[in-house]
C-alpha cells in the first residue's frame, strides 16, 4: 500500500479534541450542525432562536458561537 494511502486510513483513526473526534468525523458534525441550523431557520425560526447558545446539541468540538450566528443568518439570507 502506498504511502498516501496509509495517511488517507490514518486520518479516519486520528483523534483530536476533548472527545475524541477524529477529522473527518469533527467535519461531518459541523456540517451536520449547519444543516440543523439551517433547518430551523428554514422552519421559521429567527437567527438568534435556531442556534443552540448551549452547544449541549454538538457538544464542545462544535463551532464556536460567532459561528452559529453567522451559519444562521447565511440560511436566513439564502431563504429569502
Amino acid at each position: 500500500m502506498s504511502e498516501s494511502s496509509d495517511s488517507a486510513d490514518n486520518l479516519y483513526e486520528q483523534e483530536s479534541g476533548d472527545n475524541g473526534l477524529g477529522t473527518i468525523r469533527r467535519a461531518q458534525m459541523l456540517l451536520e450542525q449547519d444543516k440543523a441550523i439551517a433547518d430551523r431557520v428554514d422552519a421559521g425560526v429567527s437567527p438568534e432562536e435556531a442556534i443552540d447558545f448551549s452547544n449541549k446539541e454538538f457538544g464542545t468540538q462544535a463551532h464556536p458561537e460567532q459561528v452559529r450566528m453567522r451559519v444562521a443568518k447565511r440560511a436566513l439570507m439564502l431563504k429569502e
